[in-house]
């Protein structure tokens, strides 16, 4: 199967790439800088596209309406793979117009690409569980969705725009919608290497204190490379559905936080600060319920 995946140089995109060239997928790997900064994720990519036929590396801004139907012309894949994202909600405060196009603007170039060049290409999507903000009970595909920030609402558009593009066109479009889930790979602005940086830091007699706006929040944490096992049976799937990927178990910032501490043998309490001046969003609740997807594609995450 020849495959697009694109946001290789983040966290999904790179674990993704590995995974289906693994598997002996023909890859195509898309992001928007050269393979050069010398990260071990990037040198990760580097090293396959020297030694691995089956993986060769593009760069394109999936925001050039051209350069994306180019690439998609020319290649006629199996499968899209999209995770091209700004992807920090407390980021798309700062370039709300950046996030929508990232987000959304891309979404629809590389949808008009497949209706015209492709149309039997399967498009996966990312999307995000932050389109439901907080909810008390677990949520599943037909949860309420609430908006709490651009990152949300471009992902929300996105996710419609993917739907109704399905539906008039008849494209084979699904939809996966993702809880949190982590890895070595999650980038620096993400609370949970924030933490655990922080902690081996502690340890290491490198740094003094933790400082986070709050530890009440409860997420459903999974680990990434599994959420991307999930992601390609999915893509699997011989009929295009919208599904949720999550863990189905909630825990608070306070418990991540006292599990990391302990790790090393110390106490939280001693060393986390809570910044008076941060945003406390009180007691909020983001669980899953994976019950769709554990039943359609066998998935269940440890």
């Amino acid at each position: 199967m020849k495959v697009i995946v694109t946001g290789v140089q983040g966290q999904d995109g790179s674990i993704l790439v590995h995974e289906l060239v693994g598997q002996g997928h023909s890859v195509i790997g898309v992001g928007r800088r050269r393979l050069d900064d010398f990260s071990l994720r990037d040198s990760s990519l580097i090293n396959m596209q020297e030694s691995d036929l089956n993986f060769s590396y593009h760069i394109c801004d999936l925001r050039e309406a051209t350069t994306v139907h180019d690439l998609v012309r020319k290649a006629k894949p199996d499968a899209i793979f999209n995770f091209g994202a700004m992807s920090s909600p407390a980021e798309s405060w700062d370039n709300p117009i950046g996030t929508l196009g990232n987000d959304t603007n891309a979404v629809v170039n590389i949808l008009d690409s497949i209706r015209m060049h492709s149309p039997s290409t399967k498009l996966v999507q990312a999307c995000t569980a932050a389109i439901f903000h907080t909810s008390p009970n677990p949520i599943n595909e037909e949860s309420p969705i609430l908006i709490a920030n651009p990152y949300a609402a471009a992902k929300y558009a996105a996710y419609s725009i993917c739907n109704q593009y399905r539906d008039r066109y008849s494209l084979d479009v699904r939809n996966v919608i993702m809880f949190n889930h982590e890895s070595i790979w999650r980038p620096d602005a993400f609370v949970t290497r924030k933490i655990t940086k922080a902690v081996a830091r502690i340890a290491a007699s490198k740094q003094t204190k933790l400082k986070l706006w709050t530890l009440t929040p409860i997420r459903d944490w999974g680990w990434a490379p599994e959420f991307m096992q999930g992601v390609i049976k999915i893509g699997e799937l011989d009929h295009p559905e919208n599904l949720i990927l999550s863990t189905g178990i909630g825990a608070s910032l306070q418990d991540f936080v006292d599990y990391c501490f302990e790790l090393v043998g110390l106490n939280s309490s001693d060393f986390v600060e809570i910044d008076p001046k941060g945003l406390d969003t009180g007691v909020d609740i983001s669980v899953g319920d994976p019950t769709k997807a554990r039943n359609l594609i066998n998935w269940d995450p440890k």
